[in-house]
């Protein structure tokens, strides 16, 4: 663990690791030692590699806690550039306990120097009200965030959206979500047409003045026939209330493929730009934007093009491969004309330690376990894009 946000640095930092070791009984002196190195992401190593001597610290509830300080030479740390701190621990008749963790040396992000509109990158998160969330967005220079806004389904239809306190911290505007989704999932099971009106203007009562950026409708719905006319049903619903408060804020259509079912049930009438969400090779970026505009053209109904989820379904690639398919699916995204973007995703909490390589844990640019966030190259790569862009006009 580290005390910098994420593990990135700013330059000038003592760059610092805290170690913590825990065993279920008393080590031997020859286990209290821990050799480390140094490495680049092909394993290079970058300084003189060292040992430190473990102390016993506590005892108790988690057995018997030792722990060291390691520090990391500036000299052999280029700023920008990704690093790993490998450690391990000598066992008898056995392997090493081995453990990794990423970190950088980032300036503070570009970014933070312009409006949150002019920044062309969004985010949302597997649960976008995590405190570690907002943290992390904001230190690789994210300046709208999807938070997890909506309303009760009964009357009175109470507001909420946890977590646009957080993004007021950090002078970020945030893109909720909205009930759009529970129709798309369940239909009118849940929420009327009344709810989904009504609970909408209570919202924007509550909450359009505290950093609203967007409203994104809805969430890859499914299903064709009655179920996109059901669905395009609730997206009125919503719009309608929405510029009925105040014109002026801007609602995301549902991000959906380019399916000509919903062009034909007029659902362009309800959203002021298009969303789509992709996880495959990145030439289908370009494809579906193409697809898009054909469709704009045909019904006359040419609007901008957002994608709140662009990603690569990770499992089992290396982060090389996933960091250069960021880069291609941003540049192809913008190449295209793109609004605004988003990468899936961010973290997702890993209090025991078991999730690293599994598919959700794949998504997330950073190393989640035991909640000690540090970055994977596609965090650095991340950073750099965003930053590199800044204001794209």
């Amino acid at each position: 663990a580290t005390d910098a946000v994420g593990n990135l640095f700013v330059p000038g930092d003592e760059v610092v690791f805290k170690v913590s070791v825990e065993a279920a009984k008393p080590l031997p002196l020859s286990q209290q030692v821990v050799q480390y190195s140094v490495r680049d992401y092909w394993g290079a190593e970058q300084m003189q590699p060292g040992e430190i001597t473990l102390e016993k610290s506590q005892s108790g509830g988690k057995g018997f806690v030792y722990s060291g300080r390691i520090g990391v030479s500036n000299g052999a740390l280029a700023i920008g550039k990704y690093s790993e701190l490998h450690v391990a621990i000598p066992q008898e008749g056995a392997e090493p306990v081995r453990e990794y963790s990423g970190f950088a040396v980032l300036p503070p992000a570009a970014a933070k120097r312009y409006p949150p509109e002019q920044v062309p990158f969004t985010i949302r998160n597997w649960d976008s009200r995590i405190g570690a969330y907002f943290d992390l967005s904001d230190r690789i220079g994210l300046r709208l965030m999807g938070v997890w806004g909506g309303w009760s389904a009964k009357a009175p239809y109470k507001p909420h959206c946890p977590g646009i306190d957080r993004c007021a911290t950090y002078d970020a505007k945030w893109i909720t979500g909205t009930p759009a989704a529970s129709i798309e999932r369940n239909g009118f099971s849940e929420y009327s047409e009344e709810a989904l009106r009504q609970g909408m203007t209570n919202f924007l009562k509550a909450y359009a003045d505290k950093g609203l950026a967007m409203i994104a409708m809805g969430n890859e719905p499914h299903g064709t026939g009655d179920k996109v006319l059901e669905n395009v049903r609730a997206y009125r619903a919503i719009y309608e209330s929405v510029k009925a408060f105040e014109p002026a804020i801007h609602v995301i259509g549902t991000s959906v493929e380019p399916n000509e079912e919903y062009f034909k049930a007029g659902y362009y009438n309800y959203l002021d730009s298009y969303d789509f969400h992709i996880y495959e090779h990145y030439t289908n970026v370009r494809r579906t934007m193409g697809e898009y505009r054909a469709l704009m053209r045909k019904y006359g109904a040419v609007k901008p093009i957002h994608s709140t989820e662009l990603g690569l379904n990770s499992q089992g690639q290396t982060r090389f491969a996933v960091a250069v398919e960021m880069i291609k699916k941003f540049t192809v995204f913008f190449a295209e004309g793109g609004a605004t973007v988003s990468w899936f995703t961010i973290q997702y909490p890993d209090p025991q330690g078991k999730a690293r390589g599994q598919f959700g844990d794949s998504h997330c640019v950073f190393d989640c376990k035991y909640n000690l966030y540090n970055p994977r190259l596609d965090a650095i790569t991340y950073y750099s894009m965003i930053n590199g862009i800044c204001d794209k006009r």
